[in-house]
């Protein structure tokens, strides 16, 4: 059962990120290929896809995961509660991101 559900998380997540990379002007394949995907998803977040060697350190990765979770949040026009919701929801928000009304404003 347990399996199931990880693989519909696991889906719904790649959906997601492939309307998210859409939307910020990347191709939708990179949401399917490790570390390729980890590399864009800080290249639209924060400009800079060399972020993800922060990934790497132990403590911090866990700390620039919530950044990037609520930095998302913000580059796509949402606040805080938003935020929120990708930290405890997360395959639905990001479903939500990648193709509700929201628009990729940038990382600035």
């Amino acid at each position: 059962m347990h399996i199931i559900l990880g693989s519909y998380y696991s889906l719904f997540s790649m959906i997601g990120w492939w309307g998210v990379f859409k939307k910020a002007g990347y191709s939708g394949w990179y949401a399917l290929i490790p570390f390729v995907n980890l590399y864009f998803i800080c290249k639209v977040i924060t400009g800079n896809g060399l972020n993800f060697l922060w990934f790497l350190l132990p403590i911090i990765n866990v700390f620039y995961a919530f950044y990037l979770i609520f930095r998302l949040s913000y580059v796509f026009g949402h606040g805080f509660m938003f935020g929120l919701g990708l930290l405890f929801i997360y395959g639905l928000f990001i479903v939500i991101l990648g193709f509700g009304s929201s628009r990729y404003r940038g990382y600035r």
